[in-house]
């Protein structure tokens, strides 16, 4: 049979099918019995809380068989599908294949793991740095430098935390999973969205560095390499109004960014010496983007 993942999210720009194993994460249970129902403020049915701000969204996850389980797919070439279960994992957003088989795998609340043959290693990576979490906010997208064999480069997103949370959200959030929803909605910024670079020893990243910073609380992000070595990165933002920062060229915010391998300015960006817009510039005008791919065939 065929391994592979199919992976879904809401808003593809494009849907990648990844020939590898598949994993599917299985969060915690939501806390307290009336998650999907109940009073104002619990779930989707409770309106908005305080201040206008939505109520944090509590999901309880689905029950997952152990594995693996088979399918079956719409493509002759990859028609049986055997699907590995890997359990253990807390709000997973993203997920990287490693030349040897591993898996890189992102929690927002702040912890990069790894699994192997199918099997969640016990440990975190160690090196990542601090994350604020929250919302669609924390350690988000990961993805292996093109040379990854040579050099050992990881990138990834995170949330930064600048100055004191708020009163708010002193409380820690349970088992470690991210409190609220954030994005970028508050007018206090509490945190800016960070493109990191670390190289791989195998258990931990090294060398970790901050190479590219929006200084903006930026909601969600993800990255993927160009065929030409580039990086695009997203910034998501929720405001829909129209001044709003993805309208505005001067704000990072509701963007794609496309960045070198060192976070600097590609010299044919579209918008590179234009008055008014950043450089980094690609594309403008987005909402929150959850998925990013690039085309198969054009690239």
């Amino acid at each position: 049979m065929t391994k592979r993942i199919l992976i879904g999210v809401s808003t593809l720009v494009v849907v990648s099918v990844l020939l590898a194993t598949g994993v599917v994460a299985q969060q915690p249970p939501a806390q307290g019995a009336g998650a999907r129902a109940g009073g104002a403020g619990q779930g989707r049915q409770g309106g908005r809380g305080p201040g206008g701000a939505p109520p944090p969204l509590n999901w309880p996850a689905p029950a997952l068989p152990d594995g693996p389980i088979t399918a079956q797919s719409a493509m002759p070439q990859h028609r049986d599908l055997r699907i590995t279960v890997t359990k253990g994992l807390s709000h997973p957003w993203a997920m990287a294949f490693l030349p040897d088989g591993g898996i890189l795998v992102t929690e927002r609340a702040g912890r990069m793991r790894l699994i192997r043959n199918g099997v969640l290693q016990s440990e975190p990576i160690a090196g990542v740095p601090a994350v604020a979490a929250g919302g669609l906010n924390g350690l988000l997208d990961v993805a292996l430098h093109p040379q990854f064999a040579k050099n050992r480069w990881v990138y990834f997103t995170y949330h930064k935390p600048v100055g004191a949370p708020p009163a708010a959200a002193a409380a820690a959030p349970a088992a470690g999973a991210p409190a609220g929803r954030g994005g970028g909605r508050g007018a206090a910024q509490q945190f800016e969205l960070v493109l990191g670079r670390g190289t791989f020893d195998g258990k931990a990243l090294t060398d970790v560095r901050e190479i590219f910073n929006t200084r903006a609380p930026g909601s969600a992000s993800r990255i993927v390499f160009a065929r030409d070595g580039t990086l695009y990165m997203s910034s998501g933002n929720a405001d829909e109004g129209p001044q709003g920062p993805p309208q505005d060229p001067n704000d990072y915010r509701g963007k794609v960014l496309r960045l070198r391998d060192d976070g600097s300015v590609p010299p044919d960006n579209p918008f590179v010496g234009r008055a008014g817009y950043k450089p980094e510039i690609f594309s403008l005008g987005h909402r929150t983007q959850l998925g990013m791919a690039l085309h198969p065939e054009t690239g």
